[in-house]
């Protein structure tokens, strides 16, 4: 293939210009961050016990229970580490 002369190569440079003006910086098209969830659905509870109205009994219930739920699913990733 034959390369042009030096306006031909000059020519280009105008287009080149624009399409490096059209180029998209994918940092600012990036989605933002979703919204972190909670760790389980009983932690999702916890955190909205003012708007169920929940007495001080059934949060210490379920504040119980979401830790038993915590270790006992770290004692499943360690199981699952170890194999």
């Amino acid at each position: 293939m034959a390369v042009g002369g030096p306006q031909e190569k000059l020519a280009i440079l105008p287009v080149l210009a624009l399409l490096s003006q059209l180029a998209v910086d994918p940092s600012s098209t990036a989605q933002p961050a979703p919204p972190l969830l909670p760790r389980s659905s009983i932690a999702a509870v916890l955190a909205h016990r003012g708007e169920l109205g929940l007495d001080d009994a059934e949060v210490k219930s379920l504040e119980e229970r979401d830790a038993a739920l915590q270790k006992r699913l770290a004692e499943i990733r360690e199981a699952e580490r170890q194999k």
